[in-house]
């Protein structure tokens, strides 16, 4: 995640979609007072992004739960000081749009340019499998789709506030170069015409079409998890 100060946008980074590779493009553009979280490529360029900067949130989050002691909301106080213990004393590299309004306040929010970029979920839940379980083949994607719950499924909970994208763009990772570079083009960031380096693309054994390896029940099942980005983006199976 990344909120540049320098050149007035927030990218929120989703999973499997090309949002390390462009962080490890913008960092070389960021500035001294710009906010980056770190990543395991990248990490001595993370900055501003744990301690004093959280503390809109750590503000907020004490008025809300005296509120809650207040109502006699015993429930919603147990469940808003989990969330203040899972934030800790810094910003998650997949923290939610929700949270970073949150962080920056909502002048810098609606003032900044914000974007980040989503993939057609049949083709990401396969890159999700190989990179959670580090596989060879495809003879566990059954195993992995059909369990109870999985982990970062869907990415529209991190640009969204449940129901509503909240972001300026969403970029298709089908479209990756062009649209990149159309956003930051506007934004006076420069453009080298495509991304030099696909940083993770080495977990994915299998690159055949997503339609040659889904069974219909499969593919019902990312329908159901993906329903909303599905719906956002007009994809198709």
């Amino acid at each position: 995640m990344i909120v540049s100060h320098k050149y007035k946008f927030i990218f929120i980074k989703t999973g499997k979609c090309g949002s390390t590779s462009i962080e490890h493009y913008l960092k070389e553009y960021c500035g001294p007072r710009d906010m980056i979280t770190p990543t395991i490529e990248s990490k001595a360029y993370a900055r501003n992004y744990r301690g004093l900067v959280l503390w809109r949130v750590y503000l907020s989050s004490v008025f809300e739960l005296l509120g809650f002691l207040c109502r006699g909301r015993l429930g919603a106080f147990k469940q808003a000081f989990r969330s203040l213990q899972q934030l800790g004393t810094e910003l998650d590299p997949h923290a939610p749009a929700s949270l970073v309004k949150k962080v920056v306040g909502n002048k810098i929010w609606h003032r900044y340019y914000k974007f980040c970029v989503e993939r057609n979920p049949y083709d990401r839940m396969i890159s999700l499998y190989f990179w959670r379980t580090n596989a060879s083949n495809l003879n566990g994607f059954d195993q992995f789709i059909k369990q109870p719950f999985i982990y970062r499924a869907s990415n529209f909970p991190f640009y969204s506030d449940g129901k509503t994208c909240m972001m300026d763009k969403v970029l298709r990772y089908e479209n990756l170069d062009e649209e990149l570079g159309q956003v930051l083009q506007s934004l006076g960031i420069p453009w080298r015409g495509r991304l030099d380096i696909r940083l993770k693309a080495q977990f994915r054994k299998d690159h055949r079409p997503y339609r040659a390896i889904y069974t219909k029940e499969q593919a019902a099942i990312v329908a159901r998890l993906c329903a909303n980005e599905i719906a956002l983006m007009n994809y198709r199976f």
